[in-house]
């Protein structure tokens, strides 16, 4: 989460991909533009979806990252800031 701060950009981190957005955060993500990005592994995905399933209540504007197998947020944005 602080990679993507760092960049410029808003992240809102959970506590582990089995864990539930809070209802006072989904009132925060009313009708934004969101990516969901956890870890590019099973857990992840699986995670991903779980959050998906809980924007969808508050926005139609989800995009769900598919990360490279074993790594994670920090590592694709740095990766990526890399490449730059």
């Amino acid at each position: 989460m602080l990679a993507a701060w760092s960049l410029g950009l808003r992240a809102y981190g959970i506590a582990g991909v089995n864990a539930t957005l809070p209802e006072c955060a989904l009132e925060v993500f009313k009708d934004h533009r969101m990516v969901v990005a956890l870890d590019g592994d099973e857990a992840g995905v699986e995670g991903s979806k779980l959050i998906e399933a809980q924007l969808s209540k508050v926005t139609s504007k989800i995009r769900v990252a598919s990360l490279p197998e074993g790594k994670d947020v920090t590592d694709f944005l740095m990766d990526k800031k890399k490449q730059r």
